[in-house]
This record gives structure tokens, sequence and C-alpha cells, in this order.
């Protein structure tokens, strides 16, 4: 089972045996410190480090197919109506890319 003490989210303290839950940041509404747990405790949102970024990967990969797949179905559809589709270019600012290195 998945546990605490595993998951990418948990910050050991110093007995070892207790930590914090960094998966959310504190609220004022509900505390204002990081939720306490012990190492053998889970919960539903357990993540690995490894299997995080894959997770986001996937929904980035995914959102991508949704919005190229909106595209070709407006290209195809002005297709068939007779529309025709400018052709541009489009430039893309590199710049935030340096922020994923």
């Amino acid at each position: 089972m998945n546990t605490c003490r595993d998951c990418r989210w948990w910050k050991a303290l110093p007995n070892g045996k207790e930590g914090e839950c960094r998966r959310h940041s504190p609220s004022a509404l509900t505390s204002v410190k990081f939720p306490r747990t012990l190492y053998s405790d889970w919960c539903g949102e357990h993540s690995t480090a490894e299997e995080t970024p894959r997770k986001e990967r996937d929904a980035i990969l995914q959102d991508v197919a949704n919005t190229l797949q909106k595209i070709l179905s407006f290209i195809e559809r002005s297709w068939e109506r007779g529309v025709i589709v400018e052709e541009r270019s489009v430039e893309i600012d590199h710049s935030a890319e340096a922020n994923y290195e």
C-alpha cells in the first residue's frame, strides 16, 4: 500500500514517524499549518516523485490532442463548405522555455 512515507508531498519531521502533508498549501479557512500525518497514513492523492510528472505530462498531451482535434474539425467543416482557410505564419515565443530547462 502507498503510504505517506513514500509520497512526494510528505515532509518528515525530525522524529521520522510524523510528517506534514504538503499536497495543498495551508488555508486560513481550515488551518494555518500543513496537516500532520503518520508515516503509515495514506490518502487518495498519493503520488511518488516518478509518477507525478508522468501524470502531468499525460494531462498536457491530452489537452494538446483535444485542441488539435478541434482545429482539424474546424478546417474540415470549412473545407466542406468551400471556405478557404488562409495560411498564416505564427511566431512562437521561445523565451518561456528557459524556465523549464
